[in-house]
């Protein structure tokens, strides 16, 4: 080979390279997420990042308190069943949930925060026990 074709390739190796270590970077776990690149990673408006947000709250003031560990199929939107994850979160939300597409916003919103509040919270939670030790 020649000296310049050998060059080339040394660079495209390196940008290669270079392109690997953003990514792996990018996809290295750094914790909590904002609520900005929540909102970018799950494509919400802004209706719906402001509903993440009360429901966030809602998690911590009031679901949390009560049950620390939730049933089997939670995340189920069921409407016919006397004590489900869905009647409660509604009850306790009352002004706050849009009263159009409940069944989208469940969906798309409601239980993507509540899986992710109720994982970050259980590891503060954790946290807070192995210091006490």
């Amino acid at each position: 080979m020649r000296r310049d074709e050998l060059i080339s390739k040394i660079k495209e190796q390196e940008k290669k390279i270079r392109d690997l270590k953003m990514k792996l970077q990018n996809s290295k776990d750094t914790g909590r997420q904002s609520l900005k690149n929540i909102r970018l990673d799950q494509d919400w408006n802004a209706e719906e990042t402001i509903f993440a947000e009360a429901v966030g709250q809602t998690m911590k003031c009031f679901l949390f308190p009560r049950y620390k560990f939730l049933k089997i199929g939670w995340e189920e939107y069921w409407l016919d069943v006397k004590n489900s994850l869905l009647l409660v979160m509604e009850e306790a939300m009352k002004r706050k949930q849009p009263q159009t597409k409940k069944w989208e916003m469940w969906e798309r919103v409601t239980v993507y925060t509540i899986r992710l509040k109720y994982s970050s919270m259980k590891c503060n939670i954790n946290n807070v026990i192995k210091m006490a030790r």
